[in-house]
């Protein structure tokens, strides 16, 4: 090897590339052919490496993971109620595949999310209590997944379901720039617009945004306040929510209004 080309090497060392080095003194002097090879080795190496540490990524995953723990008072018994899941990606916050457990019952639950949760209530006034389930889908709208399950010996019942809550509002804007809201065909209230000038798409109400559950204190019991969000032009340009009362163990259907000034 010439003295121009050991000190090209020395320059290299002196920058801290050892591994540039050791592989210019190896493949040099076998000619192109070996060293092409060689790299072809390196690379299917290198490749097999990446592959088990994606594999077992992905394995990781699959591991149920304790979300959720309460305990609920079913026919005079306290039983304990568990809620697993699996997370959509390694190290991430967010989690699918769902189950609630309790006894010998497992019950999946559709849905993926964050900060997933189960509580209990008395929602039916029966001295039994259900089970409120509540998950984020984390997005920026605040939307989630929200559902009542009865306890049973052989399995749940389910008592709300937010994929069937039925959205009986809709929304017209108004000469003045309001956003009307109508049920049944009839006008039931208004809320002012939050911005100004032209507004290029129509108001509307959506599904279901929140679901809290609410103390009934006359009977000692809770009920479920269903928040949609109502918007004006666009996503972000919210001017109120209405908030419809579902009572489990009665009559439900009042609303209310909640507008931003």
């Amino acid at each position: 090897m010439s003295g121009k080309s050991r000190r090209k090497e020395d320059n290299f060392i002196d920058r801290g590339k050892h591994i540039k080095i050791r592989a210019q003194r190896i493949l040099y002097p076998m000619g192109r052919m070996k060293a092409r090879a060689y790299l072809i080795v390196a690379a299917a190496l290198a490749a097999a490496v990446l592959l088990f540490g994606w594999t077992k990524t992905s394995a990781e995953t699959t591991e149920r993971e304790l979300l959720s723990r309460t305990v609920a008072t079913v026919d005079g018994e306290e039983v304990d109620v568990y809620l697993y899941g699996t997370r959509a990606v390694a190290g991430g916050y967010a989690f699918c595949d769902f189950t609630l457990e309790y006894g010998s019952v497992s019950v999946p639950i559709e849905g993926c999310g964050y900060g997933a949760t189960v509580s209990a209530f008395d929602f039916l006034g029966d001295g039994n209590e259900q089970i409120f389930f509540a998950a984020s889908t984390g997005g920026s709208g605040g939307y989630g997944y929200y559902y009542v399950f009865g306890l049973g010996k052989d399995g749940v019942t389910t008592l709300f379901d937010h994929n069937d809550f039925v959205n009986e509002y809709s929304a017209q804007r108004e000469c003045d720039g309001g956003v009307a809201i109508f049920r049944e065909g009839e006008k039931v209230l208004t809320f002012e617009p939050r911005t100004e000038g032209e507004k290029l798409n129509e108001p509307e109400v959506g599904g279901v945004n929140f679901v809290e559950p609410s103390y009934f204190y006359p009977e000692n019991r809770y009920r479920l306040d269903v928040w949609q969000k109502v918007t004006d032009s666009a996503a972000y340009d919210v001017v109120g929510h209405i908030v419809t009362l579902i009572d489990l163990a009665g009559e439900s259907g009042e609303f209310t209004a909640v507008s931003f000034r």
